[in-house]
């Protein structure tokens, strides 16, 4: 399989529709309420380089620090990057998921803390490395306050 981009499928139901289905970070909750996003996906065949977008945080929310990343083993050499387009490691710096790993955020971004969402930009996961010959579960969780 080539190196790919691919969508989450409550990524791919929201926002790769026209008109796209977003909701005002208001909906969420109050001041500085805490919003925990969770998908999952199942990577089959995944070459190096490919792009998980795995979500879109509401606008006017801000990134609080805490980033996790969950993967099956992934085989030697792969390594994962939580961020954006453009930005691949913004929230988490590239890390070994050569054996089941939960990894999270480090001092690496601690520059990010407190960025802003616009409502149009996508936390993306991304692979580096190596091919990973199987399928495998990639989840990633992030908070953000809701002002």
């Amino acid at each position: 399989m080539a190196t790919g981009t691919y969508y989450d499928t409550n990524y791919d139901n929201l926002y790769n529709q026209i008109p796209a289905k977003q909701v005002h970070a208001s909906y969420y909750g109050k001041t500085f309420s805490m919003l925990g996003t969770c998908e999952t996906l199942t990577a089959t065949g995944l070459d190096a380089g490919s792009t998980f977008y795995m979500f879109r945080p509401p606008k006017g929310s801000r990134w609080n620090g805490v980033c996790e990343l969950w993967t099956d083993d992934l085989t030697t050499s792969v390594t994962c990057s939580v961020g954006i387009v453009g930005t691949t490691a913004k929230f988490m710096a590239l890390v070994s998921h050569a054996a089941a790993a939960l990894t999270r955020a480090d001092v690496s971004a601690i520059d990010a803390v407190g960025y802003e969402f616009d409502g149009l930009t996508d936390v993306i996961v991304t692979t580096a490395g190596a091919t990973c010959l199987t399928a495998k579960t990639v989840t990633c969780m992030m908070q953000v306050i809701l002002a």
